[in-house]
């Protein structure tokens, strides 16, 4: 599950002082790997009962782009600052 790049457009247009004050102190990449780890641990444990393809993915397309979809909803949210 791509996480990084909507979380940032997400950031870009909902907390852009966030943005700004993360790439200004270097800390931006740490932020968005450490989201993403969360992101996809969210993602395995909403699909772990799911039927699964051998290469891992989720075998049921609708049920994946829902959980990626729950995923971003629960996880793309930002401090007001």
């Amino acid at each position: 599950m791509e996480f990084k790049e909507p979380y940032v457009l997400a950031m870009r247009d909902q907390a852009p002082r966030l943005l700004r004050e993360l790439s200004r102190t270097g800390a931006l990449q740490a932020h968005l790997n450490a989201k993403s780890r969360e992101a996809h641990r969210l993602f395995e444990k909403l699909t772990e009962h799911l039927p699964k393809l051998p290469n891992g993915e989720v075998r049921d397309t609708a049920a994946r782009q829902q959980a990626e979809r729950s995923v971003l909803d629960m996880l793309i949210e930002f401090p007001e600052m």
